[in-house]
């Protein structure tokens, strides 16, 4: 299955695993919004995607769009038959 041009979001995008995890669907041709808690994060992850040729950007997360991501993925959870 090719991840080429398909949307991750990868919570936590700024440092650590997430900054890894974020870089290495990119380099794999993933178009990637990469979270971080601030705006000087979210700007670092869009430099350091820009600088590895990584489509895609950094986004601030706020707590009101954590509580609905994780919304979202609790749905989508369900919707597949996983608990």
């Amino acid at each position: 299955m090719s991840i080429v041009d398909k949307i991750a979001l990868v919570t936590g995008a700024s440092r650590g695993i997430g900054a890894a995890i974020a870089d290495a669907l990119g380099k794999a041709g993933a178009i990637v919004i990469g979270t971080a808690t601030t705006p000087e994060g979210a700007e670092r992850i869009s430099v350091r995607f820009a600088g590895l040729g990584v489509k895609g950007r950094g986004w601030r997360l706020t707590s009101r769009m954590r509580r609905l991501s994780c919304r979202l993925y609790n749905r989508s959870r369900t919707s597949s038959g996983r608990r």
